[in-house]
């Protein structure tokens, strides 16, 4: 059966049946292990996070482009971390309460979250590579320029994130609700085309830049200048884990 031709009101017939045929209640100890896992991630995510943000705030010192762009990153990821109460509730109620509507506002909050983080992480790591090929480019305010880089990544994450919450849907069957991605053609056009610009995009440029980074650091050091930005040794070898975490 060819899904692509089939009309969304029946693919979200079929998706429903397909839900009442697959999903069980899970036993009482999986349903314990994976609620106390969820909510480990939950306190480590809000300590971490929180103490990152007091940290960069109360010590001037920190107060630089990069901490800037990680002081953003660690507020989107702690208020990420809020809805994992809410998923847990709905792991273990296994029934969606809120509404259609709902569905689609909480899918968008975090879907744009998510996208926001992804879109700090390349802006920082375009910074970094700026300022160690082309120093000279930033000059001015820190804090103006992060500013203004920023507020267009919020806008970028929410108008990525505007279609997909149009392919999203409450399905209901006789057990549970669950708030789902229904499979259309317009979705998969929609998921697709953002696969592509929120993960191969990003990831392309990660590669490129940490690897430009990694090699103006080794070739620094065998200029053996004293002139240059980094300790050599030191931080050639920062800069290669670095590369490989944000690889990873």
């Amino acid at each position: 059966m060819n899904l692509t031709n089939i009309p969304v009101e029946d693919n979200l017939m079929l998706w429903t049946l397909f839900l009442k045929k697959v999903i069980v209640r899970d036993p009482v100890w999986v349903q314990v292990t994976i609620s106390a896992v969820l909510l480990t991630i939950f306190v480590v995510g809000i300590i971490g996070n929180l103490l990152t943000c007091i940290v960069i705030y109360k010590d001037r010192s920190m107060h630089t482009a990069t901490n800037f762009y990680i002081f953003n990153m660690a507020v989107s990821d702690a208020v990420v971390s809020f809805a994992i109460f809410l998923e847990v509730y709905l792991f273990l109620a296994e029934s969606y309460l809120f509404g259609n509507i709902a569905c689609k506002i909480h899918f968008f909050f975090v879907i744009v979250l998510w996208n926001n983080s992804i879109l700090v992480m390349t802006a920082l790591a375009i910074e970094r590579y700026i300022a160690i090929w082309h120093p000279m480019m930033l000059k001015g305010s820190p804090w103006k320029r992060v500013m203004k880089v920023i507020t267009i990544i919020w806008i970028i994450a929410i108008l990525e994130t505007t279609p997909e919450v149009f392919t999203v849907e409450l399905i209901r069957t006789n057990h549970i609700s669950v708030c789902f991605t229904v499979p259309s053609p317009f979705s998969r056009v929609v998921n697709g085309v953002l696969a592509f610009v929120t993960f191969v995009v990003p990831l392309g440029i990660l590669l490129y830049v940490y690897t430009m980074i990694a090699l103006k650091v080794n070739n620094t050091e065998k200029s053996n200048s004293n002139r240059q930005i980094f300790n050599h040794r030191d931080n050639r070898s920062k800069v290669n884990k670095l590369t490989g975490k944000f690889i990873l």
